[in-house]
Order: structure tokens, then sequence, then C-alpha cells
């Protein structure tokens, strides 16, 4: 090794000394030990909001999809309470075959026949 390679060398171990300087210094290990703790509890906080607005956005999801369903199924309810309300009006003529009916149960046909 030469001088030249030496004296580089020499010189660039004087901020691993004043790094090692500090790292002994013991306010120096106290207000690193703060910003640690700090920033952990950063951290638990921030996740803790993460998991906060997940759950609140899948319960808002969660909500409005029932809530689509209710509607749905009133809607539908509806249309069967006005097909019912138009069907109430209707008479049905007293000479029908209902044994031309093909949709009628068989055990409904011995209660309709009254002759």
């Amino acid at each position: 090794m030469s001088y030249e390679q030496i004296k580089e060398w020499e010189e660039s171990m004087e901020p691993s000394h004043e790094i090692e300087k500090m790292s002994s210094n013991p306010d120096h290990n106290q207000r690193q030990t703060r910003v640690s703790i700090f920033l952990f509890i950063g951290l638990i906080v921030s996740l803790l909001f993460f998991i906060v607005q997940g759950r609140m956005m899948y319960l808002r999801v969660f909500t409005n999809f029932e809530d689509g369903k209710i509607q749905i199924h009133f809607e539908k309810s509806l249309q069967q309470v006005d097909r019912l309300k138009k069907m109430e009006n209707k008479k049905i003529p007293e000479n029908i075959d209902y044994d031309a009916i093909s949709g009628l149960a068989t055990e409904a046909r011995p209660f309709i026949d009254w002759d």
C-alpha cells in the first residue's frame, strides 16, 4: 500500500469515527429511541385507522346491497298486489269446463266439481 492510499483510508474513517461517537452518546440514543417509539405508535394508529375505514366501507356496501334487495322485493310485492287487484274484479263464468284447464291440480278438481 502506498502512503497516499493509507492517507485516503484514514480520511474515509473519520465519518465512521464520528458516527461511532454519536452512537455512544446517551442523548443521541435517547433521541433515537423516542423517534423509533413515535414512528411505531404512528404505524399502529395508521393501521387501526385503515382497518376501521375498511370495515366502514364494507358495512356501507353491504347495507346498500341489502337496501337494494329490499327495494327490489318491495317493488315485486307491489306488482303482485296490482295483479291480484285486477284479478279480483274478474268473474269466473258459470259454464266453465274445469277438466279442460291443464294447470289445475288433480287434488283440487273434486272440490271444484259441484255437479
